[in-house]
């Protein structure tokens, strides 16, 4: 029964973000707090008394015999039935219902509008990423990241322009505040002080949360979800709204003193102010940790001398960011070359603080104490045997270090875990180990009701699951294998291939292990990640016992040594010794990660795929044969589905465009072809900054934003993989680089090296006069060469839909004629697709724009005859910064249009162009990317 529990507490809780979207909850839940809070208590007290009268009926039923018929059967069996649905289904509606409550309190704490206010802000928490700059035998070196971020909590406003009622709600709100260190470099000397627990007088600029606005999309476009979801990450956080620091007054830096905010101090009680301050002690003992290995990282590079290498930096941070990441889950030094080479290798899980981390350490202290109380305290064991005493020890470490680790998911799950483990064996109640894992799944789902949306909670319970049945069914099995062969080979071989023998075997255990989670796991991973890597599985075989045995007992043994007067050298040494270690291991990872068989795999699976994945999973981790049975008609469906989807795409064309502001990124599905549309924004969102010439260079020293390489490899990741694998796009028909800037051609070289490309049009491109990108080096095209895209250029066309290039003119001026500025806006390629609708009677058309200037809207009016150019055009593309020319605007009419936005005002819909938007008779329905997010068209379909 206590499974019926947990599978309805899991579809309730999941169910609430699709409800909450598609439903008019809002105004239900706000009618009456109270009713809609009673019900609530109502429908657990009945799911309580229903479980009561299941235990009674279940005591009470009697044990069918054959002599029983048929009726007497279903009478005893019937009253159970119905009532597990009962409860199933009031187990539903009480998750959803609460999930719904929760859901609308944090909509409605969320600020609406945006503000410039000065505050004092009290920091509760570790800061996301850090700002450095140290000095290096008289070279200034940056490491960290150029917008670190903190969530900040509001605790009072100065000199407030509002209404009360508006002051109250940004009193005591949590804001994600930025800094911009290559503007105000002065500004990480404040945040290098900056601990838990202080306070700062700060000017914010602040900006709400943006949520998706599904009331505004037309009939022939749907959002789709793709990559990391940063509103749930935010809502998670109990972050209401973002910030951007303006100012700070470093003489305000202080330590917080409640008895200076009374308000505040009203509001809490005094078991929750007791609790606050430990929390707060604890998020100062992470603090200092970092800032332990951070001096420990200064100091190695100070005395190697490596200030002019930047290669060795970057390795050296990423030794004392694994270390950091390690003890206490703190990721903040973890670039995004570390993160990735992780990733690529299937082994970013280690780095999560997790059962292992936590076990380890409530072992070594537990036994430490057991070892003090037989020694100086002996009679106490005749109270509390030893096995108990064992287990409350680690039962209190566990939450310490839990707490330490900002109590994550997969370390709540095994504090809880052992918790009830050490209850179970306190009272001589049965341990059942998958109920026990039931139980604490449960508990933690109705304590945090979006824990069910997080990929920790899946993978942290899953892969508990499966270890517990790889024991069972193949640890077990191959132990009684070991005990018969023992005196054949304990008899006739030495010691040495006796501990040959018994490495080997528990090498062959590791390697059935990594195969076990790899296969049942990956429904879960491609529904999280949309990415699997085939090396995983040989990668952890020396990574898990490295990292696991090796690394992690040896840096909390170092974390805690830092933290004494006397032998906190004795840490930085042993965290050199690691550094080494980590370097080794590093280098190990890079030869294989070299190799093509290394590569991520991109893949996208639908829910129905997902639940049937999951059903197979389930089969395979069955016992018996005749369930093994039912595994071919669930292959058979999966593969249908995949058919299915394949041929929505190709009788259904899409242009699916994507939210980057810097990189505009959209994927035309077409017939049989697939387009990969890219234009670079990246200098227009340099530009729009007013980025300084020194502070430019300042910023591409900073390591955390990498080379062009890192950067590159990060678009490809978070944009371009994820929804190749979406539409399950193996080969690329075309790519267009409507911009000649050398960003996406770098783009076009690297996704060539791994997925075959047929053509490839990149703007501006010369075989005679190469391009050159902003450091005058010539552009290079080591694995596929591109054709101009000119104007008028039919690109690719069918009975039922032609792409069409409208701009990009190779001009034969010089550049005493021209500037670089009009050279460039000239060559920037203007796309339309023209397609027919379901009936191939009305043409659809479709344009993509490109650059931040007007010129070639006016030179191609200019130009062509008002016949070539399309009238009433249905969808126009657009980045933020493009300005738009008024008399191209009247004469093509767009019925849609497209803005790709940023949440940053420099990154909004420019406001001349919606003035001119006021020109055109019939308004065209706008859509902006940080209202929407990634969007699909359909092009077969009128708006």
């Amino acid at each position: 029964m206590l499974w019926v529990l947990v599978i309805a507490s899991i579809i309730g809780f999941l169910a609430v973000t699709p409800v909450s979207q598609f439903l008019p909850i809002n105004t239900l839940l706000e009618q009456d707090f109270a009713s809609h809070l009673g019900l609530n208590y109502i429908l657990l007290f009945v799911i309580f008394i229903s479980m009561i009268v299941y235990f009674f009926v279940q005591k009470q039923s009697v044990i069918l015999d054959n002599q029983f018929s048929i009726t007497d059967i279903v009478k005893q069996k019937l009253p159970k039935t119905l009532l597990l649905i009962w409860l199933f289904l009031l187990t539903l509606i009480s998750s959803l219902s609460v999930g719904l409550y929760d859901y609308q309190q944090y909509q409605n704490n969320l600020l609406k509008q945006k503000l410039s206010l000065t505050a004092t802000i009290k920091v509760n928490q570790l800061s996301d990423s850090v700002s450095q700059i140290i000095d290096v035998n008289n070279q200034p070196t940056i490491f960290g990241n150029s917008y670190p971020r903190q969530i900040w909590q509001i605790i009072h406003v100065d000199d407030f322009a509002g209404d009360d009622k508006l002051l109250t709600k940004i009193n005591n709100i949590n804001v994600l505040a930025s800094v911009d260190i290559s503007k105000n470099p002065d500004y990480q000397l404040i945040l290098k002080q900056l601990k838990p627990n202080d306070m700062l007088k700060v000017s914010l600029d602040i900006m709400p949360i943006n949520q998706q606005n599904f009331d505004n999309l037309p009939k022939n476009a749907k959002i789709i979800s793709i990559g990391f979801d940063e509103n749930n990450y935010l809502r998670q956080r109990h972050v209401q709204a973002l910030a951007t620091v303006t100012q700070m007054d470093k003489n305000s830096l202080s330590e917080f003193n409640l008895n200076q905010y009374p308000m505040l101090e009203k509001n809490l009680a005094k078991d929750i102010k007791l609790f606050d301050n430990l929390l707060i002690k604890i998020e100062k003992l992470r603090w200092q940790l970092r800032q332990n290995i951070q001096q420990n990282f200064i100091k190695t590079i100070q005395a190697d001398n490596i200030h002019d290498n930047q290669t060795m930096i970057q390795k050296n941070l990423n030794n004392h960011a694994i270390l950091l990441g390690l003890l206490t889950g703190d990721r903040a030094l973890m670039m995004s070359d570390i993160k990735n080479r992780y990733q690529q290798a299937g082994i970013s899980h280690l780095l999560a603080i997790s059962g292992p981390h936590v076990l380890m350490l409530a072992s070594v202290v537990s036994l430490w104490v057991l070892a003090f109380v037989k020694y100086f305290l002996p009679n106490l064991l005749c109270k509390l045997p030893s096995r108990l005493l064992v287990l409350w020890v680690s039962v209190l470490v566990a939450w310490f270090y839990a707490l330490l680790v900002g109590f994550e998911l997969p370390a709540q799950r095994t504090f809880w875990l052992l918790l009830l483990t050490t209850l179970a064996s306190q009272f001589l109640i049965n341990n059942r180990p998958f109920l026990l894992l039931a139980s604490v799944g449960l508990v933690m789902m109705w304590w945090d009701t979006t824990a069910v949306q997080q990929a920790g909670f899946w993978l942290s319970f899953v892969a508990v699951g499966l270890l517990m049945k790889f024991s069972e069914q193949v640890g077990n099995m191959n132990n009684i294998q070991i005990f018969e062969k023992s005196d054949t080979w304990q008899s006739d071989n030495s010691i040495f291939e006796r501990i040959w023998l018994k490495i080997k075997q528990e090498f062959v255990l590791l390697f059935k292990l990594q195969l076990w989670l790899f296969v049942l796991m990956f429904p879960i991973v491609i529904w999280f990640f949309g990415k699997i890597s085939l090396v995983s599985v040989v990668v952890n075989l020396f990574a898990v016992p490295f990292l696991g045995l090796v690394v992690v007992p040896l840096d909390m043994l170092a974390g805690i040594l830092s933290l004494l007067p006397v032998v906190s050298g004795l840490g930085g040494v042993i965290w050199g010794v690691l550094g080494g270690c980590l370097a080794v291991f590093h280098a190990v990872l890079d030869f294989v990660l070299q190799f093509d068989f290394s590569k991520q795999l991109f893949v996208y699976i639908s829910q129905s795929q997902s639940i049937l994945c999951v059903l197979l999973a389930v089969i395979l981790a069955s016992r018996g044969i005749l369930s093994k049975i039912f595994m071919l008609p669930i292959f058979a469906m999966i593969a249908l589905i995949f058919i299915t989807q394949k041929q929505d795409n190709l009788n259904n064309p899409k242009l699916i465009v994507l939210k980057n502001t810097q990189i505009n990124i959209q994927l035309l599905l077409i017939k049989n072809q697939s387009w990969l549309i890219l234009s670079d924004n990246k200098r227009i969102y340099q530009d729009t900054n007013k980025l300084k010439n020194n502070q430019q260079k300042q910023q591409d020293n900073i390591l955390t934003t990498g080379n062009d390489n890192e950067k590159t490899e990060r678009v490809l990741n978070n944009d371009i993989y994820p929804i190749l694998a979406k539409y399950h796009v193996n080969t690329l028909t075309g790519v267009i680089s409507q911009t000649p800037t050398d960003s996406t051609n770098q783009i076009v070289q690297h996704l060539a090296r791994k997925m075959t490309i047929s053509q490839y049009y990149l703007a501006g491109f010369d075989a005679i006069k190469p391009l050159k990108n902003e450091q005058n080096q010539a552009f290079t095209f080591d694995n596929i060469t591109p054709k101009s895209c000119r104007a008028e250029q039919v690109i690719a066309s069918d009975d039922d839909f032609s792409l069409t290039a409208l701009t990009g003119w190779q001009l034969n001026l010089s550049d005493s004629q021209i500037s670089q500025k009009e050279r460039h806006a000239l060559q920037t390629c203007f796309l339309q697709i023209n397609s027919h609708d379901k009936n191939k009677q009305n043409q659809q058309v479709s344009i993509i724009g490109a650059g931040s200037d007007s010129l070639p809207m006016q030179m191609s009016m200019m130009m062509y005859s008002k016949a070539c150019l399309t009238d009433n055009v249905d969808l126009f593309i657009s980045p933020f910064a493009l300005r738009f020319d008024k008399d191209w605007l009247i004469s093509a009419s767009p019925k849609q249009l497209h803005v790709v936005t940023g949440r940053f005002d420099n990154q909004k819909f420019n406001e001349n162009n919606q003035f001119d938007l006021l020109a055109l008779k019939a308004k065209p329905k706008v859509l902006q990317s940080d209202d929407v997010g990634v969007v699909e068209y359909q092009l077969n379909v009128k708006p």
